[in-house]
């Protein structure tokens, strides 16, 4: 799953059998060579299949298998490393996205379902 802050890219890995997802990063510098830098794992052991970054950078939020996760990152994508999510458990086979919403971390099946995940800490609180 790939979102973007600053000039960089980030991946979450998605990983199975129980492994913990990694977070990547990349530079979006449009010269040199592109590489994919491993900084660490998450405390999620599902497939991650969605991510995104609040407007203001406090939150990371990421969907997996498993249900949606969010961190309080304050800006700094390399705090998720280590830390603690929220997580609302949730499994669904087919989650695939997520973005961030007034309202909460809002996620999309392939199957078409629509899925809005509003305790406080999706919403920042």
């Amino acid at each position: 799953s790939l979102f973007i802050w600053g000039d960089n890219g980030y991946v979450a890995s998605k990983v199975f059998d129980d492994k913990k997802a990694e977070l990547c990063r990349f530079s979006l510098n449009p010269t040199g060579v592109k590489k994919l830098e491993k900084l660490g794992k998450l405390a999620i052991d599902a497939p991650v299949t969605g991510a995104d970054i609040s407007d203001d950078g406090e939150l990371l939020g990421l969907v997996s298998k498993q249900g949606a996760h969010v961190f309080r990152i304050h800006g700094d994508p390399m705090a998720a490393i280590g830390a603690k999510p929220k997580t609302t458990r949730f499994k669904h086979e087919h989650i695939e996205a997520c973005t961030f919403t007034k309202g909460g971390l809002l996620a999309t099946a392939e199957t078409g379902e629509i899925f809005l995940f509003n305790a406080p800490a999706f919403r920042g609180e």
